[in-house]
């Protein structure tokens, strides 16, 4: 936990202030740095490009949402408040930047370091096509989390809601695929019988505010038959079965978490139902595939001579071998 807090101060202090290059100074939220410390969050947190091309940098909304994840496992893991409070920070600056009329479908998914400018629009048969279902559900995890003093997020998760209705989540490659089960694994959480068991650690009405919007349409069952219809597309394409150089080691390890989401899923037992899901057991054939591409890219990561330039991969490669810190959500 040492070490996982000072990663979080690490990416606080960098991502959170412009680059020294940047004729910007300071934190990105152009708070004093005193009271940036206090409030790393409020201002997002830029990309970091490897390359440092000024062309490439930004904010993303699908990062932002992983780092509120982060920050909220650490919440949970810790007991300590104030991660709760930074992940809730975030998701109101990450909301009103990205999502400028929820009414009207706007969303987009990359904006300028100082969340003035759009860059890319969202809602396009790309990685983005997800965003507000990824939106939706983050919120609701934060908000069914104790608030460390944060900000509600109930008209936030209204907006995300409104935005995912009609949607379809049907994708076919491992990275989207990857993405809806591991989504599925949240939502399962947080509507199953353990999160019942947690209200009397959070305010009772926060918990029904969040199963009220992300059970209608019975949105667990739709990601799951959307990522069993992908992963029948995607084992058909025989895309496992090309040289490394052909292969994307992110996004199927990607999928290998979303993969390990099942068991999660199976355990959780969504509120109202004695038994899983029934689409867990259509998606039981494509289960070997987690082991298949974990020992897979296992086998090409340790044959590498540069293992350091493709430290994303060895992240990933890691939460697929140990995946409950990333999935168990309480």
């Amino acid at each position: 936990m040492q070490l996982a807090g000072r990663l979080v101060g690490q990416v606080h202090r960098r991502l959170g202030y412009y680059r020294e290059d940047d004729l910007h100074r300071g934190p990105l939220s152009a708070l004093a740095v005193r009271d940036a410390e206090q409030q790393p969050t409020v201002g997002g947190l830029r990309i970091e490009d490897p390359q440092r091309d000024p062309e490439r940098d930004g904010q993303c909304f699908h990062d932002l949402t992983k780092w509120m994840h982060a920050l909220n496992q650490m919440g949970t893991q810790t007991g300590d408040p104030i991660y709760h409070r930074w992940a809730r920070e975030l998701a109101c600056t990450a909301h009103s930047a990205f999502i400028r009329d929820a009414a009207a479908g706007r969303m987009f998914c990359k904006m300028s370091v100082d969340l003035e400018r759009p860059l890319v629009m969202a809602m396009s048969p790309s990685i983005a096509q997800h965003d507000p279902l990824d939106a939706l559900i983050t919120y609701c995890q934060l908000q069914s989390s104790p608030s460390g003093g944060g900000p509600d997020l109930r008209a936030e998760i209204h907006d995300a809601a409104a935005l995912c209705v009609g949607a379809s989540w049907a994708i076919d490659d491992a990275l989207g695929i990857g993405d809806l089960l591991i989504h599925a694994g949240r939502v399962a959480q947080l509507v199953g019988a353990d999160a019942v068991c947690a209200l009397d650690a959070i305010d009772a009405a926060d918990l029904l505010d969040v199963i009220d919007a992300i059970q209608p349409g019975c949105l667990l069952e739709e990601l799951l038959e959307s990522a069993r219809a992908g992963l029948c597309k995607f084992a058909d394409s025989n895309a496992l079965a090309q040289p490394p150089e052909r292969r994307t080691a992110f996004g199927e390890l990607e999928l290998a978490i979303g993969l390990a989401a099942l068991p999660v899923v199976a355990r959780s037992r969504p509120t109202g139902r004695g038994n899983p899901t029934p689409g867990l057991d259509r998606l039981a054939p494509y289960q070997s595939l987690h082991s298949e591409i974990v020992g897979f890219w296992r086998g090409v990561r340790s044959r590498r001579r540069d293992p350091v330039s493709h430290e994303i991969e060895a992240v990933m490669l890691a939460t697929a071998l140990v995946p409950d810190g990333f999935m168990e959500l309480r």
